[in-house]
């Protein structure tokens, strides 16, 4: 059985779902999230992984925070660690990327439906508009007795 291969939107779904998933008080540092993504054998490439870590990070899903051990101190050559955020996990819990997707479609698709409403309903207006005007005019050429 083959690796299904997952939509750029589906593997950052399935990346911010692996947070979800797997809530850490003291996060995940970048090569161990990788690592433990990759394992999964659902995303092979752990360039991919660091890039689509990058993206949530960068649309505030994630957060890069100091590392810190379990008596509170620095680590100083610990680096930076992946948590989860508030806004990630409330965003995977409305759909996520995918979900986003659809709505972003079917706004679109509704704005496209109501520019065309909007032209029937000008055009429909003109053509009566000319109507009423060449009836005033066959009124004004031959009058009622």
């Amino acid at each position: 059985m083959g690796v299904k291969k997952l939509s750029p939107i589906e593997q950052l779904d399935y990346v911010l779902a692996f947070f979800v998933k797997n809530p850490s008080d003291i996060g995940f540092g970048k090569m161990r999230a990788v690592i433990m993504i990759v394992a999964d054998k659902v995303i092979n490439d752990r360039t991919l992984t660091a890039l689509i870590l990058d993206k949530l990070v960068k649309d505030q899903y994630l957060t890069l925070q100091e590392h810190y051990s379990f008596a509170g101190e620095l680590i100083a050559d610990g680096g930076d660690h992946y948590v989860l955020t508030f806004d990630g996990a409330v965003f995977h819990q409305q759909g996520g990327y995918k979900q986003q997707m659809i709505n972003a479609n079917q706004n679109e698709y509704q704005t496209k439906s109501y520019a065309r409403r909007l032209i029937w309903a000008t055009w429909s207006a003109g053509i009566v508009a000319f109507i009423l005007l060449l009836w005033q005019v066959f009124i004004y050429i031959w009058p009622p007795k």
